[in-house]
């Protein structure tokens, strides 16, 4: 099947806070799964409505501050992941602070290419 995706996505470890916004109440814990400069997904155990705009608060283990900012729900797909069920949310990017994100993708960018370096030189 190819690739209909316009942007590379990347692996990326951490949690994010989603808010339904004014008038909602609570907030739904997920687990992120990958990024891009226009959004990223999550594994959620809550479903949301495709088209909702959301208020997030991202917290990625190599970037020391949580990035809030708002976007829109792209595509929800339920998955089982370690024997239960969860809903993959891809959301994309409304307002958020896209220096911050593109110092996370660089970051991941260069732990892929120093993990790459490393691999090469053991083998020669």
């Amino acid at each position: 099947m190819q690739e209909r995706r316009t942007y590379i996505r990347y692996k990326i470890e951490g949690t994010v806070n989603l808010s339904m916004g004014e008038g909602a109440s609570g907030s739904i814990q997920a687990d992120l799964v990958d990024i891009c400069s226009r959004g990223f997904s999550a594994y959620a155990h809550e479903a949301i409505a495709v088209g909702a705009e959301v208020d997030f608060e991202l917290s990625v283990k190599s970037w020391g501050k949580p990035i809030a900012g708002r976007g829109i729900v792209k595509y929800v797909k339920e998955e089982k992941r370690m024997d239960t069920g969860v809903f993959r949310v891809g959301i994309n990017f409304i307002d958020t602070d896209q220096s911050a994100i593109g110092c996370i993708i660089r970051q991941i960018v260069e732990d892929i290419c120093a993990r790459v370096k490393k691999k090469h030189s053991k083998g020669t």
